[in-house]
């Protein structure tokens, strides 16, 4: 009796291992083929957006020249910073000795 259920847990074990080698080979041929077809995608847009750079950049360029000469103003982020000199930092620095 023991024997019996012994083979029959070998038998199980080693057919659910069977099936996750197999479900381990879908997988990676799986990821094989989505992997092949995200190269296949970024070098179709690669190539398609190469071949705009030239019209979109000539394009890009003339549209930034002419909003420089519409608008002088720096953006935002180019303001001058206010620099903090050591002699005007602490409350002491205004009282005399």
């Amino acid at each position: 009796m023991k024997r019996a259920s012994s083979h029959q847990e070998l038998h199980r074990l080693r057919s659910s291992h069977a099936a996750h080698v197999e479900e381990l080979a879908l997988l990676q041929a799986e990821r094989d083929l989505l992997s092949r077809d995200r190269k296949a995608q970024r070098n179709h847009l690669v190539n398609f957006v190469m071949g705009l750079l030239p019209s979109v950049g000539l394009a890009y360029d003339k549209r930034r020249r002419e909003l420089s000469a519409a608008d002088p103003v720096p953006p935002p982020n180019k303001r001058a910073r206010v620099t903090v000199t050591s002699s005007s930092v602490g409350p002491d620095s205004s009282a005399s000795p």
